[in-house]
């Protein structure tokens, strides 16, 4: 089976060094947004304070097959400075 990376950008450039086994793309998609729900579900204060994430698979080659990008922008009605979204009153 072939081995997929999903390297993490939010704040920092973090790389995925050991890599998924999975049977092919779409499970590689899968696995990509199942990934990105589990980040937004344990770390809902950092994303709001960067504001964008991007969750990016690649092959054993390190060719680039695909990005999840996630952006949050607060309206400007809201009046809440960049990175003071998750605390709202």
């Amino acid at each position: 089976m072939p081995r997929y990376y999903f390297d993490i950008d939010d704040i920092e450039k973090r790389p995925d060094d050991e890599g998924e086994e999975l049977e092919g793309l779409n499970a590689a998609r899968i696995h990509a947004v199942t990934l990105s729900g589990e980040l937004l579900k344990n770390f809902p204060d950092r994303f709001w304070s960067v504001g964008q994430w991007n969750v990016s698979c690649r092959d054993e080659t390190g060719l680039i097959l695909f990005v999840l990008h996630f952006f949050a922008q607060e309206a400007p009605a809201m009046g809440i400075p960049r990175g003071q979204a998750h605390e709202r009153p």
